[in-house]
């Protein structure tokens, strides 16, 4: 049982709206629908999560030795899983990344966290006085980057995944003040309002994490950390999924056959967690996928500190250097050939004449970047083009890889499309396609590795 199971397991709710007494003056319904079901239509996109419906709470076993972490600190993360990030994913599996550049993080947020008064205001909901502070305490012994800069990895989760919850945009906080809707015109209001979403983002992302206890739900399963001993993958998913509601949870497996992610799959039972900042909203439902990279039987699951054969730990720790996969061609991939040809340095689909290189780069916190001489490669948010400039360089864009078939995708979608087939050097726009229309000249791209 998949999504549409879970719409059919989890109740629907009567529309109603919300009381004058209840401190906001939002008049959203106070029971909407499950996210991703439309049996209710509610247009106001301050009070429904759409299209992003699903979240995903996602946690790393990192087990490999961490130049950041001194060996007095292994004890302490030998019997728990880190943060990763929360995800919103929409309700067709794909997501959106990257979504509002204005909002993004390029500071200390660590300070800012510690500043409550960048993001208190009389008119919000008054937090404790020492909830930055405790936030931040949180953050720092959960929230573990493998890369030695812990903050890094906060900065990339929201700017990355954050500024794609619609119902945290600055526009559905000021509803909730008494006066006038705050705009950009009212700059340090409306900054309070930005901050605000930033600091609920990781609120909320660390109270689930504390909620979903991956290792105890292993350990009941006397699944524990091991140097030798070997588990089968049914077994770890049925002690997931016991935990989980008895729904279905995502793990996966790193090169060595070793557990090192779980991914955690919600619906919403309200319009947002932020007008309660209630982790109770957020319902299990069963992963799209039960597991990747991992055998049926002979799983490790290694302790903390374990070095494994062959392991080459990194040369210096968070120095930003990207490794590269590789370099080769992007070629247009269809069933039985029936479109033909290659892009150019600049993102460009031609028939003729001399394929460009394409360099793969391990991107940050997962997935890949492209990169040709014209700079790094992006997906044009405005048109969805696909292009290879210097404006990419200072943040690429991410893509994910399939190792096995060569294949390049997008926000968890691999399909891309031009509006006419080039000819001679004749050069046609690659666009990325992000819905199911029926499009004459639609494709894959294909990374053709030479070396």
């Amino acid at each position: 049982m998949h999504l549409q199971g879970a719409l059919n397991a989890l109740s629907q709710f009567p529309f109603s709206f919300i009381n004058q007494d209840s401190g906001y003056s939002l008049s959203c319904p106070i029971n909407t629908p499950l996210s991703c079901s439309n049996d209710t239509v509610i247009e106001d996109s301050c009070c429904f999560e759409y299209p992003g419906g699903i979240f995903l709470q996602t946690q790393f076993w990192d087990y490999l030795p961490s130049f950041y972490e001194p060996a007095e600190e292994l004890e302490k993360y030998s019997k728990n899983f880190t943060l990763h990030g929360l995800w919103p994913d929409n309700c067709d599996g794909s997501y959106a990344q990257f979504c509002d550049s204005s909002r993004d993080i390029d500071y200390n947020v660590t300070e800012m966290l510690l500043n409550q008064d960048l993001y208190q205001s009389d008119n919000l909901p008054m937090l404790p006085s020492n909830a930055g502070t405790l936030l931040v305490d949180d953050m720092k012994t959960w929230w573990k980057s493998n890369n030695g800069n812990d903050q890094s990895l906060w900065i990339h989760e929201y700017n990355k995944h954050g500024t794609c919850i619609n119902t945290m945009k600055p526009g559905c906080y000021s509803r909730w003040f008494e006066d006038d809707l705050i705009t950009e015109n009212d700059k340090d209001e409306y900054e309070k309002l930005v901050k605000r979403g930033i600091y609920d983002y990781f609120d909320i992302s660390m109270k689930l994490f504390k909620k979903l206890n991956t290792y105890e739900a292993l350990a009941k399963h006397n699944i524990l950390p091991s140097e030798t001993q070997t588990y089968k993958r049914e077994d770890i998913a049925r002690a997931l999924s016991e935990s989980f509601d008895d729904k279905q949870v995502f793990f996966k497996c790193d090169k060595y056959n070793s557990i090192n992610e779980i991914w955690y799959y919600h619906l919403l039972s309200k319009g947002s967690p932020i007008l309660d900042n209630d982790i109770d909203v957020f319902k299990a439902i069963d992963s799209f996928t039960p597991y990747s990279g991992c055998s049926s039987e002979g799983i490790h699951y290694y302790p903390k500190g374990f070095k494994p054969p062959a392991y080459n730990p990194p040369h210096s720790p968070g120095n930003g250097n990207k490794k590269k996969l590789g370099t080769g061609s992007l070629r247009i991939s269809t069933k039985k050939g029936a479109l033909t040809g290659f892009l150019t340095n600049k993102g460009k689909w031609m028939t003729k004449g001399t394929e460009a290189n394409y360099e793969l780069y391990d991107a940050e916190f997962g997935n890949v970047n492209l990169k040709t001489r014209m700079g790094y490669c992006g997906v044009n948010q405005k048109n969805n083009l696909f292009e290879c400039n210097s404006k990419y360089n200072r943040n690429p864009t991410q893509f994910s890889y399939d190792e096995s078939s060569g294949i390049i995708s997008y926000s968890g979608k691999d399909l891309w499309f031009s509006e006419k087939y080039p000819s001679g050097r004749v050069q046609s726009n690659v666009i990325w396609k992000d819905n199911n229309d029926s499009k004459e000249y639609e494709y894959r791209l294909k990374f053709n590795r030479r070396y």
